[in-house]
């Protein structure tokens, strides 16, 4: 039908006339009204185009007519030339009249008929060479049958205006409506069919003010409107429930964590005396001591900054996939192993470190173990003669300089001009070369990225955070809650638990479940989004265009 009214608007304005635009915007027709639409469409389609056909056979004859016009004026200009017999050597008689009455007589004929106007010359030419050239032709046109071909064109002419104009009055409303169910049925396609063949499911974005209208749409739509929206929205995320709650089990048996208390599954390894042996399974009982969170914090920091390096190095490694795919070496060799260097000689050191100082120092040495962070933050700055901060082993100094050296290798830049160049030399038609545009956008990545990595490990240090307001919490509702009904020893206090138990798991589901779940959920997708995608997803996509009906009215089609 789109293809039939672009037609019928084609004819329009060949005809120079003006397509009239009430402002009208009707709704979407039904599907039984599409048939008549159809027929409609279909029936002036039918009857433009055998007018035009009509109309240049018309023109055509006109034309051949007016031409044989002025071929019979000129040439009856040559009869009334040669009409005097007595110009003519030809009409004197070579015999004498008395010797013609005794030849033989005359045997003559002649014969009348129709024949096409293009087919007289071939017609004289054969009866010229089959009489010998014996032969007096003439011809005539017939001119009853011919009817005034003006008129005929004028009449024509008029009937063609008469359907268009009536056809400009409606196209645009007819355009809105074809549009909108074109729009719509596209839409409709790229939806997933649901396994009992009776509707049809899709997942679409839409703006939050339009909310109320959608509902409203989908309430004339049907009897019942979807109710219960919360929950399925919870049931629709189950996998990601179900995942938390695995994750959660795990790190708590990291930590020996269950409802702010620890364990005691393998019993303690603690002594006085000197050890020589691991503990099996995460941390023992004795984690219980005073000193606990002075431990604790050190040590989830320091998981928090490895579990990090670990998800970012698995992102920068997901990037060689890409350059692979898309067929990019040069972005392997100056974008992935760079990137790859950067990490590794930087921040994969620092891990390195965090493993040597934990086996470096035991527990009498550990008061005169140097600090990290300052030693980090000296091999940026090259600086090394700290009194107070010691070298962890010797020869500390030159491996920082070497490492800091290789971390600024060859960037992404230089695959970028270099690409650009292989290209240049295969392809005439290559988008225009600016090597500072270049140089200044290949400079910005090589700073986010090295910053990027710099902020990107800082941010995994919100894993430490999460954990411990999260133990701290569990810590002060078994505190403040559930202590108070083991602290009493009489029957009372066994009744008196029952209630307490109950306060204590809504209180445990409410803040800890669901709060705090909430929060580490929002924590968690942030370093997926943000840390770990920066590092191999580019996000270079199309422009995402809603649906709309307001585009179809004002004209604006997207195909």
């Amino acid at each position: 039908m789109d293809r039939k009214l672009r037609f019928v608007e084609k004819e329009i304005r060949k005809a120079n006339i003006p397509i009239m635009d009430t402002g009208e915007n009707p709704e979407v027709p039904f599907p039984r009204d599409m048939i008549d639409l159809e027929a409609n469409f279909e029936k002036i389609e039918n009857e433009l185009k055998e007018i035009n056909t009509n109309q240049e056979a018309l023109k055509r004859n006109f034309l051949e007519l007016t031409e044989l016009k002025f071929i019979l004026r000129k040439t009856q200009q040559f009869f009334d030339e040669m009409a005097d017999p007595d110009l003519l050597e030809e009409s004197s008689s070579l015999l004498e009249p008395s010797e013609m009455g005794r030849g033989t007589p005359l045997r003559l004929g002649f014969v009348a008929g129709v024949i096409n106007r293009e087919r007289i010359p071939t017609f004289e030419r054969m009866l010229w060479r089959v009489c010998r050239g014996n032969v007096f032709l003439r011809q005539a046109e017939i001119e009853n049958p011919l009817e005034d071909p003006v008129t005929v064109l004028n009449q024509t002419e008029d009937h063609r205006q008469r359907v268009l104009q009536a056809a400009a009055k409606n196209i645009r409303v007819w355009f809105i409506k074809v549009r909108k169910m074109k729009a719509i049925y596209h839409t409709l396609n790229q939806c997933n069919i649901d396994v009992t063949q009776k509707c049809l499911i899709a997942e679409v974005w839409c703006p939050v003010t339009d909310l109320d209208s959608i509902q409203f749409a989908l309430r004339r739509g049907t009897v019942s409107p979807p109710q219960l929206a919360m929950f399925s929205t919870v049931f629709s995320g189950r996998y990601i429930i179900l995942l938390m709650g695995v994750f959660s089990i795990y790190t708590g048996l990291i930590y020996n964590d269950c409802f702010s208390k620890s364990l005691n599954i393998f019993g303690s390894s603690w002594s006085v005396r000197p050890m020589f042996d691991i503990y099996n399974w995460t941390l023992e009982i004795w984690n219980i001591a005073t000193n606990k969170l002075t431990f604790l914090n050190s040590f989830k920091m320091k998981m928090s900054v490895i579990l990090g390096i670990i998800h970012m190095l698995f992102g920068v490694s997901l990037s060689l996939f890409n350059h692979t795919y898309f067929k990019k070496p040069l972005s392997i060799y100056f974008g992935f192993i760079p990137e790859i260097i950067f990490m590794t000689s930087l921040f994969g050191y620092l891990v390195i470190l965090i493993f040597y100082k934990w086996t470096a120092y035991n527990a009498k040495t550990s008061e005169k173990a140097p600090s990290l962070l300052i030693h980090f933050i000296n091999m940026f700055l090259f600086s090394y003669g700290d009194s107070g901060n010691s070298m962890l082993y010797s020869g500390q100094g030159t491996l920082n300089f070497g490492g800091i050296r290789v971390g600024n290798g060859p960037t992404e830049e230089d695959a970028e001009i270099i690409q650009h160049d292989q290209l240049s030399t295969h392809s005439e038609d290559a988008e225009e070369f600016d090597f500072g545009d270049t140089m200044v956008h290949q400079a910005i990545h090589t700073i986010e990225y090295c910053l990027g990595c710099i902020s990107n490990t800082a941010s995994y240090l919100r894993l430490w955070a999460l954990s411990l307001a999260h133990a701290q919490l569990s810590e002060v509702l078994w505190t403040m809650v559930i202590h108070i009904g083991l602290k009493v020893k009489s029957l009372a206090g066994g009744l008196a638990l029952f209630f307490i138990f109950a306060a204590f798991a809504t209180l445990t589901v409410a803040i800890l479940l669901i709060m705090e779940g909430l929060s580490a959920f929002l924590h968690a997708l942030r370093l997926h989004w943000v840390e770990f995608q920066n590092k191999f997803y580019s996000g270079t996509g199309f422009k995402f265009l809603p649906f709309s009906f307001e585009h179809i009215r004002e004209g604006k089609f997207d195909d």
